[in-house]
């Protein structure tokens, strides 16, 4: 089973779109006004849809990466003023935007998690 995509709901689209192009540099497949859909790899996709009222709720992402991938995405979060919570050697944990916990990780296990399925 593969992830299709992530929709994350927000007051702000534009400026959730342009955070996770800067920060993950992802393509644009497609905009309109209140939503965006970003390519996140092969198939796999990231909508931005605009809401009228804040969603709330403790979303978090976390995104598998190669070592290379890993340092950029750190470059560009110090580039951008990001909240970044961890800079381990193997992740960095940040808020974006919207206050949501991102975390891009080069493991390739869950903490353990995988034995509870």
């Amino acid at each position: 089973m593969r992830l299709m995509h992530l929709t994350l709901r927000t007051t702000q689209p534009g400026r959730i779109t342009s955070f996770y192009r800067a920060v993950l540099q992802l393509q644009v497949r497609s905009r309109e006004e209140d939503r965006a859909v970003l390519v996140l790899a092969d198939d796999q996709l990231l909508i931005v849809e605009g809401v009228t009222e804040d969603p709330g709720g403790g979303d978090q992402l976390w995104l598998r990466a190669g070592t290379n991938t890993l340092g950029r995405v750190r470059r560009r979060l110090l580039d951008l003023g990001a909240e970044v919570l961890e800079d381990l050697d193997q992740q960095v944990v940040f808020r974006d935007p919207d206050g949501r916990r991102v975390a891009v990780t080069t493991r390739q296990d869950f903490g353990g998690l995988d034995d509870e399925a």
